[in-house]
């Protein structure tokens, strides 16, 4: 059983890999073919293969088709999650009961502006609402809103109509009613901003009220775990109740003859845990954490014994059979490991609370290192030190008064407020001490995205440096980690360039990367453009036009980038020349690099005219063309095109735009001269290397299963 459980969860991952999902018969055909066998370990491999992509095509048949979309229809649906107001209206998770037209998407995301009235959780209401599939910005690194709609269950995006008779049908009522009741009273309760927004994240799992000072607080702490409901604080919780009820269970003598004490201790804190996963609203990691601890109390429960790593084993199959679409969030990969870093760090050591306790603490840091860095390109140093006051303080002292406060609430307003001002008070320390600590110089961020090979090679050093001392291979951990850490170069040989055109809708984000330079022309909009500037320590000059979709991101992000007329004339940088095109209408970009130019035109304020020539000076042929104004008709005369001569013409602008761009016109003149046009919007980000002979990539649509359907109003 054990071998057939991890067959299985390496059948699930492998399948959440592959770029596309394998037809079903195929993999039922091979899952009867080893059937014979009776081989465990292929045969887990091929169940959860069968069972991942059954599960797959089954969330990707409820998103609406890209054909039809956007849809119009009339539902009836409840809130089905605290709404979270914003300054222009409020976002809603909405459970669809029923449509018309039939839908058959469950869980929707609606953003509804400036509602009559503000709506609450646990309402249903009828709503008209125009939806389209949960698409976003398709680029190599930065967020993946297909991945992430995939692991949260939400089946389509939009927005409700203004205007078209939304009328409210039940009062609020069930989990999230209260939810939201519980949220409302400590924010009352709780005179401080920060210490109320913690106590709101800790009770219920709402994160809205979290400032972006605070929440970067956090993260340059390495505390920011403390406010997700997850397997910390439910198996903390558990371990209380479960000592609590196992020492009244042993305070009556005849009990224990009969049953257990230990035993009897594990119903009350599997019914604890189960209350807290209600109060969060029984998010997917809450989820994940309840049935873990489930699967460990049954089996205490019918008498059996476990090592530690089958007992974790046993409980991730358990959790994948639930939930097969889990490893593509990465809080299961940061929950798993981190307790397979504790049963790693618990072996061979001395049963000393303290010392164990600070051995953990570093253990975490070595273990999750990795996925650390390759998730969120950073690794913090303090946070063992950090986490060493901050976890026994939130865990051991702050949950169990807030949950003592919210279980008072319905009989006495009085002592829940008094325990959540309490409660506040401790959460005001835990916030002092995370910004003392943001003052000591303790996060690492990556310059550059981490590969995934380098990842997995530190992650195997991790797991040698965790083994007990005389493990074979230990000494070689440090040889293995210590890439992960340092500056990775760009991989581009003297004389190329690697030209990135990102995609972020109707905007602008091109990104020249020569050996040892990079150069960033435009942000684009603040989302997703944030996640496309450079780290720090990555040697960057950045240029922009003065629009909102070109330097959105600079502003949000509270940098002052060189506008592109204050380009040099000409430059040359590691073999590649750049040269700026100055005239009334706009600056451009030429880009050279060995026999191979791109010409930047998206700079244009304003149509050239018609003489090009005369507009410019003599303009050389291009292989590669970025088009003006998101593919306008009129910035683009047939004489510029014939004078350019491109091969590829590339188009920054979002699929199925209100304005129709690329317009037809320049579309059929793009085709017409035997060029190949290529939208951001369609493709996702494009990628040349210049210099090297090489056309347009498309490495965005790689590797990706739920990227396959292109999106609305590609051709």
């Amino acid at each position: 059983m054990f071998r057939l459980c991890i067959g299985f969860i390496a059948g699930v991952c492998l399948l959440l890999w592959l770029p596309v999902i394998p037809p079903i018969w195929l993999l039922a055909t091979a899952c009867a073919a080893v059937l014979p066998a009776r081989t465990a370990l292929l045969l887990g491999v091929t169940l959860g293969s069968l069972w991942a992509a059954v599960y797959a095509e089954r969330e990707l048949n409820r998103w609406p088709s890209a054909e039809s979309e956007p849809i119009t229809v009339s539902a009836r649906v409840r809130i089905a999650d605290i709404p979270r107001q914003g300054e222009h209206g409020v976002t809603l998770t909405l459970r669809i009961l029923d449509a018309t037209p039939q839908l058959e998407a469950r869980r929707i995301h609606v953003f509804w502006p400036a509602p009559p009235v503000a709506p609450r959780a646990g309402e249903t209401w009828q709503l008209p609402l125009r939806l389209s599939r949960p698409t976003g910005f398709r680029n190599v690194h930065g967020a993946d809103r297909e991945r992430w709609a995939l692991a949260a269950r939400i089946h389509a995006r939009g927005q409700v109509v203004p205007g078209g008779g939304a009328r409210r049908l039940t009062p609020p009522g069930g989990v999230h009613a209260l939810r939201q009741q519980l949220s409302e009273g400590i924010r009352d309760a709780v005179p401080d901003g920060n210490a109320a927004a913690l106590a709101v994240a800790l009770v219920v799992g709402d994160r809205q009220y979290l400032s972006d000072g605070l929440w970067h607080q956090l993260i340059a702490t390495g505390t920011n775990h403390l406010v997700a409901i997850s397997g910390l604080h439910v198996s903390l919780l558990a371990g209380a109740v479960w000592l609590l009820a196992s020492a009244g269970w042993r305070a009556v003598p005849p009990l224990c003859r009969n049953y257990p004490a230990r035993l009897a201790g594990a119903w009350p804190a599997l019914v604890a845990a189960a209350a807290y996963a209600m109060l969060a609203g029984f998010a997917l990691p809450t989820q994940r954490a309840l049935l873990m601890l489930a699967v460990l109390v049954l089996v205490l429960l019918a008498r059996r014994s476990l090592a530690p790593g089958q007992a974790l084993i046993s409980a991730v199959a358990c959790m994948l059979i639930l939930d097969p679409l889990a490893p593509l969030a990465p809080t299961f990969w940061l929950s798993t490991v981190a307790v397979a870093v504790l049963v790693l760090a618990a072996l061979g050591s001395p049963a000393r609370p303290v010392g164990s306790w600070v051995r953990a603490q570093f253990a975490l840091l070595v273990g999750l290192l990795p996925l650390t860095v390759y998730w969120f390109d950073q690794a913090v140093w303090v946070a063992p030190l950090a986490n060493l006051v901050a976890v026994p303080l939130v865990g051991g002292l702050v949950v169990p008064v807030l949950l003592l406060g919210a279980a008072v609430s319905p009989a006495t307003d009085g002592a829940a407020a008094f325990l959540w001002a309490w409660g506040g008070w401790l959460l005001e320390g835990l916030d002092w001490l995370t910004w003392q600590l943001t003052r000591v110089p303790g996060l690492y961020r990556a310059p550059e995205p981490t590969p995934a090979w380098l990842a997995l090679t530190a992650a195997l050093g991790a797991a040698l440096l965790l083994m007990p001392r005389g493990f074979p291979g230990r000494r070689f951990a440090p040889m293995l980690i210590a890439p992960l850490l340092l500056p990775v170069t760009s991989g581009v040989p003297e004389g190329q360039a690697e030209i990135r055109l990102h995609d972020v809708g109707h905007g602008h984000a091109l990104r020249i990367t020569t050996r040892s330079q990079v150069i960033l022309l435009d942000s684009g909009p603040e989302r997703p453009g944030r996640d496309l500037l450079p780290r720090g320590g990555s040697p960057t000059l950045l240029y922009s036009r003065d629009r909102a979709g070109y330097r959105g991101a600079y502003d949000a992000a509270g940098l002052e980038p060189s506008h592109l007329c204050a380009f040099p004339a000409w430059t040359q940088v590691d073999g590649v020349r750049l040269s700026r095109i100055t005239h009334e209408a706009g600056c451009l970009l030429l880009i050279e690099a060995g026999d191979e130019r791109l010409l930047v035109l998206s700079g244009l304020e304003r149509p050239p005219g018609q003489s090009p020539g005369q507009a410019f000076g003599p303009l050389p042929p291009v292989r590669f063309l970025v088009a003006a104004a998101h593919g306008h008709g009129a910035y683009h005369p047939p004489e510029l095109l014939d004078s350019l001569s491109p091969e590829h013409v590339l188009v920054s602008v979002n699929a199925g735009n209100r304005w129709g761009l690329p317009h037809d016109v320049f579309r059929h003149a793009v085709e017409s001269r035997g060029a190949r046009l290529w939208v951001t919007g369609c493709s996702g980000e494009l990628r040349i290397r210049l210099g090297r002979h090489a056309g347009v990539r498309v490495p965005a649509g790689e590797r990706r299963w739920w990227r396959q359907e292109a999106p609305a109003g590609c051709q």
